[in-house]
């Protein structure tokens, strides 16, 4: 793990710590932060150094296990995802390789995340299906980040969460799916007119569920200042955007 200074510019990086960290960390207002690693899909909490620079693994401070994911990971085989809610209730935890998204509550004054919940799709089985919690089939989620969704400001949720998640299903999906906060997972774009040709990927442009399709995407992020979302279609050697007109 490394860092870079603000103050510099972020031409210079050092290193912070030598933890076995693959892919995600995550770092929360006071402090804590937690990453994901290969063995098992586990989490850990990093050692809370009070924001001082440098950390180079603080023996003070140490690491602690959150929890494994390894009902759907074995050893040497997870590429862990972690990724906070911006107002850090809680974290969705997924593993690329298999179909299905997990969410952990954070404890602020414990300083860890609770047992993970299946949020949506299924350790066994990938595929392509929309539906709500277990119900739903998707495959390879492979990066996403979470958008403020207008209706729950209008119409506030009882538990009192403003976003969606959004997240790219790249190979097999070749698409971008919206989940709610109560699991419910649907198709956002791409996979369009598979009936013309039999294909649900390649490189088309136009109404994100009716005409667009993408070929592997794996990045995706969203400004919220102007409402755009952009996604990185690796196949098509290309960045794309979706927008509301």
């Amino acid at each position: 793990i490394y860092y870079a200074l603000r103050s510099e510019g972020f031409r210079k990086v050092r290193p912070y710590s030598y933890a076995p960290l693959t892919y995600a960390l995550v770092s929360m207002k006071n402090g804590d932060k937690f990453y994901g690693t290969w063995t098992q899909a586990t989490i850990y909490r990093m050692g809370n150094n009070k924001g001082k620079i440098p950390f180079v693994d603080d023996p003070a401070a140490g690491q602690t296990k959150m929890f494994s994911l390894s009902q759907v990971s074995s050893i040497w085989n997870g590429h862990t995802r972690i990724i906070k809610h911006p107002d850090e209730k809680y974290v969705y935890v997924w593993v690329v390789q298999k179909g299905c998204i997990f969410r952990a509550d954070y404890d602020p004054e414990k300083h860890l995340l609770k047992t993970p919940v299946l949020v949506c799709g299924s350790p066994d089985q990938s595929g392509f299906k929309e539906g709500v919690g277990g119900n739903a089939r998707i495959s390879n989620p492979w990066s996403g980040c979470f958008v403020l969704n207008p209706d729950y400001v209008k119409h506030p949720r009882p538990d009192g969460d403003k976003y969606d998640f959004i997240f790219t299903g790249s190979q097999d999906n070749d698409c971008v799916w919206r989940v709610t906060p109560d699991g419910v997972c649907k198709l956002m774009a791409g996979r369009s007119n598979p009936n013309s040709d039999g294909k649900t990927w390649g490189y088309i442009d136009g109404d994100p569920l009716t005409e667009a399709r993408f070929q592997q995407p794996k990045g995706i992020t969203y400004d919220e200042t102007d409402d755009m979302i952009y996604v990185g279609d690796y196949k098509s050697h290309s960045i794309r955007y979706i927008t509301t007109e």
